[in-house]
């Protein structure tokens, strides 16, 4: 598999004021990804979720922020896929079980942090579209 988009929707909740700390809601919030592969028009797509996260802001500027992901949870609708990225020479979730997205910036409907997985820190960016109504944030 040569790529991986994510698709990723969260719903965050207020729990203070001033500078406002925000919890992942992990029962409504998504992580949608889709894989292409290296030759033809293969593509498989599937769905991971949440273990917890939370973000920082102060007004609307991002302070900090980081988002665990529940490695054991990746899906999709191929069961034999399903296994094979679960597998010890794909994402090995028995050994890691957790992946993290720790957050640096939002700037120009783009996101930008660090993710890890299998121990593996690499900083990515993707676009976002946020919004922040009634102390709650998508």
């Amino acid at each position: 598999m040569k790529s991986i988009y994510i698709t990723l929707m969260f719903f965050l909740t207020s729990i203070t004021f001033y500078a406002q700390n925000y919890q992942l809601d992990i029962k409504t919030s998504t992580a949608n990804w889709k894989g292409y592969g290296e030759i033809g028009n293969f593509s498989q797509s599937g769905s991971i979720l949440f273990k917890s996260g939370s973000i920082l802001l102060d007004g609307e500027t991002l302070v900090n922020g980081e988002i665990e992901i529940n490695m054991l949870s990746i899906s999709c609708e191929d069961k034999k896929l399903a296994k094979h990225l679960k597998a010890k020479d794909f994402f090995d979730v028995k050994k890691h079980q957790t992946a993290s997205f720790i957050l640096s910036k939002i700037e120009n409907d783009v996101i930008y942090g660090t993710l890890t997985m299998k121990g593996i820190s690499q900083e990515i960016n993707f676009p976002i579209i946020f919004e922040n109504k009634l102390d709650r944030i998508t």
